[in-house]
């Protein structure tokens, strides 16, 4: 893998911990890890706009830092 990675991680999430989410990133050379708060497994649908704005985020600190907006 040769391009930043992020992964999103509810802080509930009560099938896999936290601290297997931490490690999935670890895994990734460039691997950025975002714990999401009040959500499960499905931060994607329980916390939509703190996943997003994690994705923003990454994408405006890691792939395109020098984007202006």
């Amino acid at each position: 893998m040769t391009v930043p990675v992020l992964v999103v991680w509810g802080e509930e999430d009560g099938i896999a911990p936290l601290k297997y989410g931490r490690g999935y990133a670890d895994s990734f050379p460039d691997g950025h890890f975002a714990p999401i708060p009040d959500a499960g497994h499905f931060p994607q649908i329980e916390q939509m706009g703190r996943t997003l704005g994690a994705i923003a985020d990454f994408v405006s600190a890691i792939v395109k830092p020098d984007a202006s907006a």
